[in-house]
């Protein structure tokens, strides 16, 4: 029905400085009522139904640790606390706007647990699965000191002959 999809389940967050990473391995089967990441290999719509299937809301469900919450909801939802994170289409977490974000239902978000280093200022978290490194810059390993230039009012940095942002990406 889904075609070729995925699902992950939130496995652990690690505080790695400015970047929290929220590590989700893939699954293979799902237990009911835990929230997991679902990527659908086919476009699946509001009329398309799943034979067999009862869907029960009982309210949000949650998973995590004193790090990161990770929450699955089955309505709709207003985004308004600033403890609160969306994913993007980037795989980063973003506070709700002034007014608050409105997420779709069967959606998820996260949230900060008081006393968290991940609420600290500009610090970012992003998705990561199969605990992959979400740049290249974690895979580097000690050498020389890298080159760093500006061009544009922008800062680069040369290592192992490969450019990335100040950011840690690499730029192709």
């Amino acid at each position: 029905m889904f075609g070729a999809s995925t699902i992950a389940e939130l496995t652990g967050a690690e505080d790695r400085g400015s970047l929290i990473h929220l590590n989700f391995d893939y699954v293979d089967a799902i237990v009911a009522g835990k929230p997991y990441l679902f990527k659908a290999g086919e476009t699946f719509n509001a009329g398309s139904t799943i034979e067999g299937v009862t869907i029960k809301n009982e309210g949000p469900t949650e998973t995590g640790d004193e790090l990161m919450k990770f929450i699955g909801t089955y309505d709709q939802i207003v985004l308004e606390n600033q403890n609160q994170r969306f994913v993007a289409d980037d795989d980063y977490l973003y506070s709700p706007a002034a007014g608050g974000t409105t997420m779709g239902a069967f959606r998820c978000y996260f949230t900060i647990p008081g006393g968290s280093s991940a609420g600290a200022p500009g610090k970012r978290a992003k998705i990561v699965f199969g605990h992959q490194s979400p740049t290249g810059m974690d895979q580097i390993t000690e050498q020389a000191a890298p080159a760093k230039f500006m061009f544009n009012g922008v800062l680069y940095i040369i290592r192992d002959g490969k450019t990335y942002n100040a950011q840690g990406q690499m730029i192709q």
